[in-house]
């Protein structure tokens, strides 16, 4: 599956993934101007279109300045880069590591 970049236009289908049972979705909630963001997102970037070749997982993000189409539920974040699994409507976890290639496939090997 391609990289579901949430906006006004598609934040139904935002909502669809997370909620999804069968499949989970690794979530990037991130902000343009944030300098640890800019520094993660060539990682994020890479990881994405490898990691696009996986049927059984989804994968969106969501820019700060798009919060406003994400359920309520989805919000409860402290920080910037925060990459988050949900599956079912739920938060399963989130990623505390370091924000490499090996260590973002070591974290979805555990859901997929």
């Amino acid at each position: 599956m391609k990289l579901l970049k949430v906006s006004e236009k598609n934040k139904d289908q935002f909502t669809e993934c997370v909620q999804e049972k069968d499949r989970p979705t690794l979530v990037l909630f991130y902000a343009d101007w944030c300098p640890h963001c800019q520094m993660f997102e060539p990682t994020w970037k890479a990881f994405a279109k490898k990691m696009g070749k996986y049927k059984k997982l989804q994968i969106a993000q969501v820019e700060y300045t798009n919060m406003d189409h994400v359920p309520k539920k989805y919000k409860k974040i402290r920080g910037f880069p925060t990459v988050q699994m949900m599956k079912g409507g739920k938060v399963l976890s989130e990623f505390n590591d370091v924000r490499t290639m090996d260590a973002l496939e070591a974290y979805v090997k555990r859901y997929i």
